[in-house]
């Protein structure tokens, strides 16, 4: 569980850190009295919607495993309506269980 969370926790962080970049290159820019290159612009607007997309997802998916251990206090209406929209999973108990052939005799 943790592993997952890491990974999309740390893809958030490298996402907001090019969109601070690129916003950094826009204020430069803009200071000198030029306007920003649109490819810096572009890639601002990219990398935070990425940022926003990696960082919910994260948060997603530490709220579907703490409230399957039972460790959430307060639901949170977005996920839960998220999570009762997403078809079952293997991870959540509503899967059907996987038949095994029976041996050969």
């Amino acid at each position: 569980m943790q592993t997952m969370f890491i990974a999309l926790f740390a893809v958030a962080l490298v996402f907001f850190s090019f969109f601070v970049s690129a916003a950094i290159s826009c204020v430069d820019h803009a200071l000198r009295g030029a306007w920003p290159p649109l490819g810096s612009i572009l890639m601002g607007a990219l990398c935070f919607a990425l940022f926003l997309v990696s960082f919910a997802g994260a948060g997603f998916y530490l709220y579907e495993r703490e409230r399957e251990e039972g460790r959430i206090m307060e639901r949170i209406e977005l996920y839960e309506m998220i999570l009762r929209f997403r078809r079952p999973s293997a991870h959540s108990g509503e899967a059907k269980p996987i038949r095994r052939p029976d041996p050969p005799a």
